[in-house]
């Protein structure tokens, strides 16, 4: 039996209008992006517990050992107003993932300003999980007045940096301690919600693959 509470009295989903809902990676992986619940301690658990020492520093901005139980409810157990978490899972049932979370926290109760964070399991980086997680969390957060993020980013974190500046409005950066302080004014511009999986697309682009495959094309190896 898990050490931790889950209460699910609530279902967070149904807090968030158009969650769940399926999505893709630039790699092709499916995914599913839906609201972190009080019974994701175990799943959270388990993909810290796949985070290099580096993602983790980059994401705390101090070494991190472990979660504390304290740290799993605090990060499980959300009021979807002042703190809204959500996440990329794939599998399902039993065999459910996080493989990425995103999450902002006003920096005051009903402040339009809050601090965004994501983390992505070091397998999973570099595929675009951040992005698709920024879009979501802007289009909630601009339902519930939020009106700027801000988020504090290590110099070298460079592909974090990249999200935020590939993100089509205006941001402002400044150093901070060492770091850069990033300011997204999300009442700007308009923001797409995240694509929805097409498995007609998927399949085409896969068979396109093969065909190329069986030619002999460039860039795909012949066994």
């Amino acid at each position: 039996m898990s050490e931790w509470t889950n209460d699910v009295s609530v279902d967070p989903d149904c807090l968030l209008p158009g969650l769940p809902a399926k999505a893709v990676l630039r790699d092709g992986t499916a995914v599913r992006v839906r609201a972190i619940r009080p019974d994701d301690k175990e799943r959270l658990h388990a993909a810290f517990a796949r985070l290099s020492p580096r993602s983790v520093y980059q994401r705390f901005l101090h070494p991190v050992n472990e979660l504390t139980a304290d740290d799993l409810r605090r990060f499980t157990e959300i009021d979807f107003d002042d703190h809204v978490a959500i996440g990329l899972a794939v599998g399902a049932g039993s065999d459910e993932r996080l493989i990425a979370v995103g999450r902002y926290v006003r920096v005051a109760t009903g402040a339009e300003l809050a601090e965004v964070a994501f983390t992505v399991v070091d397998d999973y980086q570099g595929r675009g999980a951040a992005p698709l997680l920024l879009r979501e969390l802007i289009a909630i957060a601009r339902r519930r007045g939020v009106r700027k993020f801000l988020a504090h980013v290590l110099s070298e974190n460079g592909s974090m940096l990249e999200v935020f500046r590939r993100a089509t409005m205006p941001l402002r950066e400044s150093m901070d301690h060492g770091m850069r302080r990033l300011v997204l004014d999300l009442a700007a511009v308009p923001v797409r919600r995240a694509h929805r999986f097409d498995f007609r697309k998927a399949i085409r682009t896969q068979w396109r693959r093969f065909a190329d495959d069986s030619t002999g094309a460039p860039g795909y190896a012949r066994g």
